[in-house]
């Protein structure tokens, strides 16, 4: 949850300006493009814990079904939409196939076959997840407005990114460690390391 908030966050709120330091005006993104980029990077981050558990319990065999659902739901959208909307098109069948597909039925064989749980907990993770990003991503625009803060140069984009992502680091810590109790316990154990 902590590295998708975070770096979804941050790619959506600097992209456009970097984009543009390094190709020039002539080639800007849409919002509805960054939106899909945010999106699919979004899905792939915070889908890795399940991918990982899949990996590690070798479940392969068990999750080939889905796989193969997800890539022929993206190939047969990306072919239909990609002629007119372009990549956004391609983004958008990525972000539906992962976001509706793969996400949820992966979800849902773990929790069922292996943990053994209810997938309300992750349903729940999940929704924190998007509000906070969303969240998140119109406070670092406020931020930007109100104090001014522009992109002229590489530098200037770099120093604007760091003061960012230090005050989303603070947020998104400050709001896990309130409401996560496992993620309190992680810290805490930190904490006893530093202290041998």
């Amino acid at each position: 949850m902590f590295i998708s908030i975070f770096f979804s966050t941050m790619f959506c709120t600097t992209i456009k300006p970097f984009i543009v330091l390094w190709v020039g005006n002539d080639y800007i993104l849409s919002n509805i493009t960054v939106f899909l980029f945010t999106s699919v990077l979004f899905s792939q981050c915070i889908s890795t814990t399940i991918k990982s558990l899949i990996s590690a319990t070798g479940k392969f065999k068990e999750t080939k079904r889905i796989v193969v659902l997800a890539s022929l739901s993206n190939l047969i959208l990306s072919i239909i939409l990609v002629r007119k909307y372009q990549i956004a098109g391609v983004l958008f069948a990525t972000a539906i196939s992962e976001i509706f597909i793969t996400m949820p039925l992966n979800a849902k064989y773990i929790y069922n076959n292996v943990l053994n749980v209810s997938q309300l907990s992750y349903y729940l993770k999940l929704l924190y997840s998007i509000m906070s990003t969303i969240i998140l991503i119109i406070l670092n625009k406020i931020i930007i407005k109100v104090f001014s803060i522009t992109f002229a140069n590489y530098i200037n984009w770099a120093l604007s990114a760091i003061i960012l992502s230090i005050i989303d680091l603070i947020i998104i810590f400050t709001t896990m460690y309130i409401l996560f109790k496992p993620f309190k316990n992680l810290i805490a154990r930190f904490r006893r390391l530093k202290r041998w």
